[in-house]
């Protein structure tokens, strides 16, 4: 958290938009990235929950989970493990995928799974 002199009177609640970062030894703020759901890739914010409730949305697929990655060249990318349905192809789920979202939205990789590993 940064104390400012620069603030909106009236707003009763702090907003925060996640932002990670340090004062460095000149006094300099230093931005790192943003900590949550949303990535940068390549200067793109994608949100995560949103690519997640998208693909769970496809027919065919039973269970989803997106995990974010460090990508050398766009900063951040993402993986998505797949538990598919009986009779469902891991290429025809890709191939949606493509056909329907942006090229920047599309994930590093999509992995099928038999199932999520899921704690009790």
């Amino acid at each position: 958290y940064v104390t400012t002199n620069y603030r909106i009177e009236g707003i009763p609640n702090t907003y925060t938009v996640n932002d990670c970062g340090y004062i460095d030894s000149d006094g300099y703020l230093m931005f790192n990235g943003r900590a949550g759901d949303v990535i940068n890739k390549g200067g793109y914010k994608i949100s995560i929950p949103e690519m997640e409730l998208y693909l769970q949305s496809l027919q065919g697929v039973s269970e989803v989970a997106v995990i974010t990655i460090n990508d050398d060249i766009r900063g951040e990318d993402f993986i998505a493990y797949m538990v598919l349905e009986d009779n469902t192809e891991l290429s025809k789920i890709i191939e949606l995928i493509h056909h329907e979202r942006p090229s920047v939205e599309w994930p590093k990789a999509v992995l099928e799974i038999p199932m999520l590993p899921l704690t009790e």
